[in-house]
């Protein structure tokens, strides 16, 4: 077993240690676009949806058309 932990650090050892390869440089810089405008109205049309629906939905409660009379009145 030891002489396993020896060959494997010996082979490790005697490869050469090498740095990644540079990134090439873009050859042409992106074009702007306006993809970060359309998502934020987006968003913000469908978070407004959300608010709506949840107002809503908080508001829907039986209406009592008259006084309650229960058993302890």
């Amino acid at each position: 077993m030891a002489l396993t932990y020896q060959v494997v650090g010996w082979l490790a050892g005697s490869l050469p240690l090498q740095a990644p390869d540079a990134s090439p440089s873009p050859v042409f810089p992106p074009e702007p676009s306006s993809g970060f405008a359309y998502a934020t109205l987006l968003g913000g049309f469908f978070g407004l949806g959300l608010l709506v629906l949840l107002w809503v939905l908080l508001n829907l409660k039986p209406k009592r058309q008259e006084p309650y009379t229960g058993p302890n009145d």
